[in-house]
C-alpha cells in the first residue's frame, strides 16, 4: 500500500519541509511516535529535497535487522566525513532508533555535537522514551501525529481496499498508518472486532459468560488491542442509542449496532466504557489476561441485566 500522498500531508512532513523554506533545516531530528510507517516517510520526503541516491543512508545497514547496533553507529561515524556524491548535503535516516544501547547512542553523540557540514541525521524513534536525554538534547524533536481517520478510510477507499476492511483498518488504527496497515494484513484483528460485536449481541446469561471467555482466551496475545477495540464498538453502540449514529466507519456494522443498542442504553454504555477502561488499565499493569477478561465478560453481562431488568419495569 502506497500511503505517500497521505504522508505528504501529515504534519510531521509539513514541519520538516517548513525548516527546509526557511533556511534553517537541522543538522539532527528526532521524529517521535509508534506511527513509524508516516515518521519513515516524512524523514524520506525531507532527505528526497535534500539529497538523492547513495547520499541518502539507511541504518540499520542490515536490512534485515530490526535493531541499530553500535557497529552501525561506528561506521556511520567515518562514512559521514566522506563528502556527498551529488550535491551538498548527505542524510542518515535512523530506523527504529530507540534500540540503540547507552554506548551507541553515547557514540553517536559525538557526531551530533559537532556533525561535518551537509550532514543530517534523522532518529525515527517509536519509543523515544529509551533515548538518553541528551541525545534528546541535540536533536530537533517532532512529534508524529494521528490522521484523521476519515482520511485514511477514504484513502484506503481510493486504492481499492473493500469496504468492511477499510473501516475496521481505519477506525481501530485509530489514525496512525503503522497499526492501520498491520490490521489491514492481519486477519485476527478482524476475527477480533468480529467477536467483540457477536459477544455485545448475544451475551446474556452466566452459560454465555463460559462460552466467550473460551474465544476470548484466543486473543491474549492481543491484550494490547482487545479493549481499545471494545471502547470503540461500544462507543459507536452508544452514538446510536443516543440517536446520533455517527457510526465510526462501522456501517457495515449498522443492524447490529441499533440491536446492541437496544439492549444497551446510552447509560448502560457508558457503565460497560467504565468497565473496559478499568480492565484496560489492569492489562497495562500486567494483570492475568483471563482473570481479567472473565471479570469485564461478567460486568458487562450484569450491566446489560441490570438495564434489562429496568426497562421491564
Amino acid at each position: 500500500m502506497d500511503y505517500s500522498p497521505l504522508i505528504a500531508t501529515s504534519s510531521c512532513t509539513l514541519q520538516l519541509l517548513a525548516d527546509i523554506a526557511a533556511g534553517r533545516a537541522a543538522h539532527a531530528y528526532m521524529l517521535c511516535g509508534e506511527d513509524t510507517v508516516t515518521a519513515l516517510g516524512a524523514a524520506e520526503i525531507f532527505a528526497g529535497r535534500l539529497a538523492h541516491g547513495s547520499d541518502i543512508i539507511y541504518l540499520p545497514y542490515d536490512p534485515a535487522s530490526e535493531r541499530v547496533k553500535t557497529e552501525d553507529i561506528n561506521t556511520l561515524a567515518g562514512d559521514c566525513y566522506i563528502k556527498p556524491y551529488g550535491g551538498d548535503h548527505k542524510i542518515y535516516i535512523i530506523k527504529n532508533a530507540h534500540t540503540m544501547t547507552d554506548q551507541a547512542q553515547n557514540k553517536l553523540l559525538k557526531t551530533l555535537e559537532e556533525p561535518p557540514k551537509g550532514v543530517v541525521i534523522i532518529l525515527v524513534a517509536a519509543n523515544p522514551r529509551q533515548l538518553l536525554a541528551t541525545v534528546h538534547s541535540r536533536t530537533r524533536k517532532i512529534t508524529v501525529k494521528p490522521y484523521n481517520t476519515e482520511s485514511v478510510y477514504k484513502h484506503l477507499i481510493d486504492n481499492g481496499i473493500e469496504e468492511d476492511a477499510a473501516g475496521l483498518s481505519a477506525v481501530y488504527g485509530g489514525g496512525n498508518l503503522s497499526e492501520t496497515q498491520r490490521i489491514l494484513s492481519d486477519g485476527k484483528s478482524a476475527m477480533a472486532v468480529s467477536l467483540i460485536f457477536s459477544m455485545l449481541l448475544n451475551m446474556q446469561r452466566s452459560p454465555d459468560i463460559l462460552h466467550y471467555s473460551a474465544l476470548f482466551s484466543k486473543y491474549s496475545d492481543m491484550k494490547g488491542e482487545m479493549p481499545d477495540y471494545m471502547l470503540i464498538a461500544v462507543r459507536d453502540v452508544m452514538s446510536a442509542a443516543a440517536g446520533q449514529p455517527g457510526l465510526a466507519f462501522t456501517k457495515s456494522r449498522a443492524d447490529d449496532i441499533m440491536k446492541i443498542a437496544a439492549a444497551y442504553p446510552a447509560e448502560a454504555c457508558a457503565a460497560v466504557i467504565e468497565k473496559i477502561s478499568y480492565a484496560k488499565k489492569r492489562l497495562y499493569y500486567n494483570c492475568n489476561y483471563q482473570g481479567v477478561i472473565d471479570e469485564l465478560l461478567f460486568a458487562i453481562t450484569e450491566v446489560r441485566a441490570i438495564y434489562a431488568d429496568s426497562n421491564r419495569d
